[in-house]
């Protein structure tokens, strides 16, 4: 099958690999239709963790179920599935606290494991044709429709993105009527914003330098700023400003950083966030 891998700093290409195979009981084999993107991948493609030559990229995939081990009960041949971006075996211990990345299970020896990332142990990554999933039960989400519907762009995001963003909002700890803020409007935050009003914030504030993720952002009711242009804390903070209830922050209550000053354009340096 074909597989984006990376051979090394900057250097990532489209290869022939070996197929995956049902390697335990508990395995699934998966027909990848859709693999999105992820700022977290510039870590190893940037040389920053790794690069470890020959991995395979990608931990944010959908498709449909070819082929299931002995052991897996709950998803069958034919469904369409998603599934989380680190492999996960059900154990209270770790459940019920919210602790999933550190499933002893996940990784022998570790805690916490990811699929095609440097040193999260031995799964290949999803940007191929398929992909072996592990603990399929727990791990595959089955999901209505058909691959390519008008869901496909929607269903992808619940591998990372939408929910990366979603744990980023329930960590910040933020009550009604708080004010946010972040830097960059790439797509953990754009999903960050869809689902603000359920928190009752004040006003959200996008920071970043790409005029198009600061104009959707905008759709989605936060207070565009622009970097490019202005500094963005005297931005928000003349924005904002004191007031009478808080007469000495002039700021945000909160910020939530996706990825931030990393997501610029390595050659140029265009869209540097200046970090203070």
């Amino acid at each position: 099958m074909r597989a984006v891998v990376l051979r090394g700093r900057c250097d990532i290409a489209v290869e022939e690999v070996p197929d995956p195979r049902i390697e335990a009981a508990g395995d699934a084999i998966v027909a990848i239709t859709s693999s999105a993107l992820c700022g977290s991948d510039l870590h190893m493609i940037e040389g920053r963790i790794g690069p470890d030559a020959g991995l395979r990229l990608g931990h944010e995939p959908l498709g449909v179920v070819t082929e299931v081990g002995s052991g897996v009960s709950r998803v069958r041949p034919g469904q369409r599935a998603g599934r989380a971006h680190a492999p996960l075996l059900r154990y209270l211990r770790h459940v019920r606290p919210g602790l999933l990345g550190g499933l002893p299970a996940g990784q022998p020896g570790r805690a916490g494991a990811a699929y095609g990332y440097s040193g999260m142990g031995d799964y290949p990554g999803g940007h191929a044709e398929y992909l072996r999933v592990p603990f399929a039960d727990t791990n595959l989400v089955t999901l209505p429709g058909e691959p390519g519907d008008g869901y496909e762009d929607d269903f992808v995001l619940l591998a990372d993105a939408f929910v990366t963003g979603w744990h980023a909002h329930r960590a910040g700890r933020r009550a009604a009527g708080r004010h946010g803020g972040g830097l960059r409007g790439g797509h953990h935050r754009a999903a960050r914003r869809a689902r603000r009003d359920p928190a009752g914030r004040a006003e959200v504030y996008c920071v970043d330098a790409v005029p198009d993720r600061l104009a959707l952002a905008e759709q989605f009711g936060a207070v565009p700023v622009d970097a490019a242009n202005a500094d963005p804390v005297e931005r928000i903070r003349a924005l904002r400003g004191p007031t009478a209830a808080d007469p000495l922050l002039g700021g945000v209550d909160c910020g939530i950083d996706a990825v931030g000053f990393q997501a610029k354009d390595g050659r140029t340096g265009r869209g540097r966030i200046r970090a203070r």
